[in-house]
């Protein structure tokens, strides 16, 4: 026997169903905007795909009920983890939506788009209607994340992030901004058995600097991480070269700036030990800025009330993630408004349908704030 879907459960059934990978997110795009020209909205399409290799724009939304006032903007990402060889096959067990068990379930970040289309269903049919933008952004997961591009011509007050999986009436205030990095190391290559000590290792020199870097996450939330390392020929010839990558993610530019500071000086002293030539390169725009919002700001006012007005526990909290707020933030006051669910880019992704209704309360919550 089926279990009977409402009208939001159905429609993230149809969402996850439509394979949508970084880069990959036309077919959802083209889903999402029939849906909301069905609700005789005004959407439209940005010019940014090309941008960030996107084989579609990110979509905006918009609301448009007092002209005197500035728009709140809503952002959800349409790109998921799932490499889109598989179909995802969504089901309900005890009241949870879970996958096949063959693939991920796609509720990062899908719900989020489930619950804003029929927040904008509903909005759309009251008397007083908010001033609000919806942007369906492309490739948060990976690569240029679309948020990165988005151009709002309209005057924003205000922008909630709908992402995270920490629980519906957790809201994200603090955000980390990442760098990635490459390290190249460049030694001397020789016959490693007739005549080693003409060599310089350079596996060697990388094994000295990573044992002298403070791998993981300190106490204040830096993470610094060697994700890659390659280099060397074969067994009998000593290595002359390696490439190492990482990441340095922190709550502040200060931070992670320091941290590149000490790196290099690791580098430095390490190479000058063993006589390896070395370079570091690092990718700030391939990354993102650290995001950080004042634990007294309206906006985090607003989000408790919305949340006390949909009956639910109000949790403040700081993210160890990057996200499309870390690029909205840099333009705008933004918050994320936590979407719910458990284990994200994982075969046992799962979300509560009652998560869903809750998501989509609470975002009406938020909305009907913007009347006032």
């Amino acid at each position: 026997m089926k279990t009977k879907k409402d009208s939001l459960t159905k429609l993230f059934f149809d969402l996850v169903s439509i394979p949508s990978p970084s880069g990959k997110e036309l077919e959802v795009s083209e889903f999402i905007k029939s849906h909301v020209d069905n609700l005789g909205l005004k959407s439209k399409f940005d010019k940014t795909g090309h941008l960030n290799g996107s084989n579609t724009n990110n979509l905006i939304v918009k609301i448009a009920g007092n002209t005197n006032k500035p728009f709140w903007l809503f952002i959800a990402h349409m790109d998921t983890v799932e490499t889109g060889e598989e179909i995802i096959k969504p089901k309900i067990v005890k009241n949870i939506i879970v996958s096949s068990g063959e693939t991920i379930l796609g509720a990062d970040n899908k719900s989020s788009v489930a619950a804003m289309l029929e927040v904008l269903k509903e909005v759309n049919k009251w008397d007083v209607k908010p001033n609000i933008i919806v942007a369906f952004v492309t490739s948060e997961e990976k690569g240029i994340m679309g948020s990165s591009l988005l151009n709002i011509d309209d005057k924003v007050q205000y922008a909630f992030n709908v992402d995270g999986g920490m629980g519906v009436g957790t809201f994200v205030y603090k955000s980390l901004g990442e760098v990635p990095f490459e390290i190249e190391l460049y030694g001397k290559a020789s016959h490693s058995a007739i005549e080693p000590e003409k060599g310089i290792n350079a596996i060697k020199t990388a094994s000295l600097i990573i044992s002298k870097l403070k791998l993981g996450r300190t106490k204040k939330g830096l993470v610094l991480n060697i994700g890659k390392i390659s280099g060397g020929r074969a067994n009998n010839v000593i290595p002359d070269k390696v490439i190492m990558s990482g990441e340095i993610r922190a709550f502040t530019q200060g931070e992670i700036d320091n941290e590149i500071l000490n790196i290099k000086k690791i580098i430095k002293n390490e190479s000058n030990k063993t006589g390896c030539k070395y370079e570091f390169f690092a990718h700030p725009k391939a990354g993102a800025p650290p995001l950080s919002l004042d634990k007294n700001h309206p906006i985090i006012k607003i989000a408790k009330k919305a949340t006390e007005a949909a009956k639910l526990k109000f949790n403040l909290k700081q993210g160890f993630f990057t996200s499309d707020a870390n690029f909205i933030g840099q333009k705008y006051p933004v918050i994320t408004v936590d979407r719910g669910g458990k284990a994200p880019h994982s075969n046992d992704e799962s979300i509560g349908v009652k998560e869903l209704h809750k998501l989509k309360k609470l975002i009406l919550e938020v909305v009907r704030q913007a009347t006032l």
